[in-house]
């Protein structure tokens, strides 16, 4: 899958950051939000291999969010925490959203709060997503419903398709 130009921007902020460079991961999350209107803090937990569609377009992507590899983020995304609601998931404090590997999220969609997405899920166009959601589930709507769910083998077809 080929990174996007904001992505690969994003992937040089989070390394120059790691490697703990002052002020240019910074600089280059300012010139993402302005060059491609897009937000992604440099010290968010998103992996290199996932792909914005339209070079993130309108997308603002949580601080403490975390997304797996070979997710689709689709323009207009939005992916946030919620007014300060957090919930315990083991020994770790979750206060936005977790998504995991394979996930597509369509244009316009909306997934808020401590909310877990497992993989291979699908969030519809324009859907607003307030609880966790499982393996291989289509989820549509406002708020976000189940239209089906996916066997093992569906979900990697369809994630093909992709």
């Amino acid at each position: 899958m080929k990174q996007g130009r904001a992505m690969r921007i994003f992937v040089l902020a989070k390394k120059l950051y790691k490697k703990g460079i002052p002020f240019l991961p910074g600089f280059l999350t300012i010139l993402n939000r302005t060059v491609f209107s897009v937000d992604i803090p440099f010290d968010a937990k998103v992996d290199d291999s996932v792909f914005l569609g339209h070079n993130g377009l309108g997308t603002v992507i949580h601080q403490h969010s975390k997304i797996g590899k070979g997710t689709y983020v689709m323009q207009n995304v939005v992916i946030g925490g919620n007014f300060g609601k957090q919930r315990q998931e083991g020994s770790e404090v979750i206060v936005a959203p977790v998504i995991g590997e394979n996930v597509f999220i369509a244009p316009g969609a909306h997934v808020v709060g401590p909310v877990v997405i497992e993989d291979y899920a699908v969030i519809g166009t324009g859907a607003v997503v307030i609880k966790d959601v499982k393996f291989g589930e289509v989820i549509v709507g406002n708020p976000g419903r189940v239209l089906r769910t996916m066997t093992l083998e569906e979900a990697t077809e369809n994630y093909k398709k992709i």
